[in-house]
C-alpha cells in the first residue's frame, strides 16, 4: 500500500527544481567574471593615465559593461528556457530525459542497467532544501548517455531514488518490500535507519585528514604564498603595473587555494561516516559541506584499493576504495570511498562486516606481494637513453653557439635526469604483481603506495606487452582491462617473469563465480 501511494505521489513527468539553474551559471558567472576584471582593469589604467574625463575612455568602459551584461543576461534566458523545456519520465521500466529545445534531445536509460541511484546534496541544495539524484549505468553502451544528474526538492528525491530501486529489485526478481528477520524496514527505506554497521568518530576523521595529505600538494601551497610574496613585492606603486601584475597574482592564488582546498578536504569530506551492509548493498553516508547518500551493489565491485600517502606510510594506516561499475565518471569520484585511514587489523575486521566476500588477506598477515624482476630495471634505464642523447645535444649546441645557457641547460636538465632515475628506483622498491587463487595483486607506488585486489572473474581481457629486450630478459608486462570509468577501467600490470603467463591463464579460465 506505502508503495502504491509514493507511485501516486511521485509525477508521471516532472522538471528539474528551478535551482538546477543557478548551478548550471556558476561556472560560467566566474569565467564572465574573471574575463571582466581583465578587460575593465586594462581600461581602467587607460582612463588614470588619460584622465577621467576622457569621454573616449569612459565610453568604451561603459560598452564593455553593458556588452558582458547582455551576454550574460542572454545565458541566463538559454538556460531557463532549457529548463523549462527539459522533462524526465519513467515509462515501462525506462527513465527518459529529454529536452525539448532548438536542439531537440532525448536520453533513455533501461532500469535494469542501472547500477547506482545515488543522493549527493551540496551547501546551495542544504540551504534551498534541494538534491542531486545521480544514475550510473553499467557501462557506456547501455544508454544513449549515461549518468546524468537530476536536481529535486528533497522529498520528491526521495520518492524518485525508492521508485527506480523497487523497479531495479522487480528487474532482478527480489521482493522490494521484503522486511530483514529483526522487522526492520526494507531495503528501500535504509538511508532514513541510524544503526549502522561502522561509523567514525571526529578524532578517526582528523587523523585521516591528516593522512590524506600529499606532500606534493603542501610544497605547491607553500610556493604558492612565495610566488605571490615575491609579485606584490616587485610591482611598483604606479596603477598601470599594479593592474598589469593582477592577472599573475589571482592565478597564483587560483593555485594556493586550490592547494589548500585538496589538503582541508580530507578534514571535513568523510565526516560522520556511516556504512552498512543490507542484503547486496553497501550503503554509505557522509559529508559536511557535501553531503550523499551512496548504494553500492557488491555484485558490481570489480576490485577493492588499500590507498597509502607517504604519512599514512610512517603511521602504518590504510584508506580503502572500490573500483566498480557506473561509478567514477567524475573527478571526485575516481573510486568508490569505503573506509577511512586505519590500521591494517582495523580494516580488516571492517571489511568483513561490510564485503565479507572479499577475502583478500588472512589474520595477522601482511600484504605480500612479488617485486619487479631485477631485470627490468635495464628495461627502465634503456627508456631514459633518448633523453639523455638530447640532453647531450643541448648541451653541446649551446656550447658552440651561446654559452651562457651551459650552465642552465646542465644544471635543470641534469636534475630532471635525476628525478627520472629516482623514479625508475622507488618503481623497483615498490611495484609488483602476484596471481593468488582468487585475486591477482597488483602494488604501485613511489612515495605513497596503492594496493589493488583484482577478481579473476570480473576481468574483460588482458593486455600483454613484449618487445625485443624484455623478451631476451623473459619479463612481461600489460594492462588489466575491467568493467568500470573511463579512468578506472584500465588496471596496470607491472613487470613480471613470463613464467607467470601460464598461470594467469588458468587462474582467469577457472574462476569461479561469486
Amino acid at each position: 500500500m506505502g508503495n502504491n501511494s509514493q507511485r501516486e505521489a511521485l509525477p508521471e513527468r516532472f522538471r528539474c527544481h528551478p535551482s538546477i539553474i543557478l548551478e548550471d551559471i556558476g561556472a560560467f558567472f566566474i569565467v564572465i567574471m574573471i574575463v571582466i576584471i581583465g578587460n575593465v582593469g586594462d581600461e581602467l589604467g587607460e582612463i588614470q593615465r588619460g584622465g577621467w574625463q576622457s569621454p573616449d575612455a569612459m565610453f568604451t568602459l561603459w560598452l564593455i559593461l553593458g556588452g558582458f551584461i547582455f551576454v550574460f543576461g542572454l545565458f541566463i534566458g538559454i538556460f531557463v528556457r532549457r529548463w523549462s523545456k527539459t522533462f524526465i519520465s519513467i515509462v515501462d521500466n525506462t527513465i527518459v530525459w529529454e529536452k525539448n529545445t532548438l536542439n531537440k534531445k532525448k536520453n533513455t536509460i533501461g532500469i535494469k542497467n542501472i547500477s547506482n541511484v545515488n543522493i549527493e546534496q551540496n551547501i546551495l541544495e542544504m540551504i534551498l532544501g534541494t538534491c542531486k539524484v545521480k544514475l550510473d549505468t553499467n557501462s557506456l553502451s547501455t544508454a544513449d548517455s549515461t549518468d546524468f544528474k537530476i536536481v529535486l526538492k528533497k522529498s520528491r528525491a526521495d520518492l524518485f531514488r525508492k521508485r527506480v530501486m523497487e523497479l531495479m529489485n522487480e528487474a532482478e526478481g527480489e521482493e522490494s518490500s521484503a522486511e530483514t528477520e529483526s522487522g526492520q524496514s526494507s531495503v528501500l527505506d535504509i538511508f532514513e535507519e541510524k544503526n549502522y554497521d561502522v561509523t567514525a568518530s571526529v578524532l578517526d576523521i582528523f587523523f585521516h585528514g591528516l593522512c590524506s595529505i600529499h606532500i606534493f600538494t603542501v610544497v605547491l601551497a607553500i610556493s604558492s604564498v612565495v610566488g605571490i610574496y615575491f609579485t606584490i613585492k616587485n610591482v611598483g606603486g604606479r596603477a598601470g603595473d599594479l593592474l598589469s601584475m593582477l592577472s599573475a597574482i589571482i592565478a597564483i592564488a587560483f593555485v594556493f587555494f586550490s592547494a589548500v582546498y585538496n589538503i582541508a578536504k580530507g578534514f571535513f569530506r568523510y565526516y560522520g561516516f556511516q556504512a552498512k551492509r543490507f542484503q547486496n548493498k553497501i550503503y554509505l553516508r557522509y559529508g559536511l559541506f557535501k553531503k550523499v547518500n551512496y548504494a553500492i551493489p557488491v555484485s558490481k565491485i570489480n576490485a577493492v584499493c588499500l590507498n597509502q600517502t607517504l604519512i599514512a606510510r610512517i603511521c602504518r594506516r590504510y584508506s580503502v576504495e572500490l573500483v566498480n561499475v557506473g561509478m567514477g565518471d567524475e573527478n571526485q569520484e575516481e573510486s568508490s570511498f569505503l573506509l577511512w585511514f586505519n590500521s591494517l587489523e582495523q580494516i580488516r575486521e571492517y571489511l568483513n562486516i561490510l564485503l565479507p566476500e572479499f577475502e583478500m588477506w588472512e589474520a595477522n598477515q601482511k600484504i605480500t606481494c612479488e617485486k619487479q624482476p631485477l631485470s627490468s630495471i635495464f628495461v627502465k634505464l634503456f627508456s631514459t637513453v633518448w633523453y639523455i642523447l638530447l640532453l647531450a645535444g643541448l648541451i653541446w649546441f649551446f656550447n658552440e653557439f651561446e654559452k651562457n645557457f651551459v650552465l642552465p641547460v646542465c644544471i635543470y636538465g641534469g636534475a630532471l635526469l635525476v628525478i627520472m632515475w629516482l623514479n625508475i628506483l622507488l618503481s623497483m622498491l615498490n611495484d609488483g604483481v602476484s596471481f593468488g587463487s582468487k585475486y591477482m595483486i597488483t602494488i604501485y607506488g613511489r612515495f605513497g603506495k596503492t594496493y589493488k585486489w583484482i577478481a579473476y572473474d570480473k576481468v574483460q581481457y588482458v593486455q600483454l606487452k613484449q618487445n625485443i629486450w624484455m623478451k631476451k630478459l623473459g619479463i612481461i608486462k600489460g594492462n588489466v582491462f575491467v568493467l568500470a570509468s573511463l579512468k578506472n577501467r584500465v588496471q596496470n600490470l607491472p613487470f613480471f617473469s613470463t613464467k607467470n603467463v601460464e598461470l594467469l591463464k588458468e587462474r582467469m579460465l577457472n574462476s569461479p563465480e561469486r
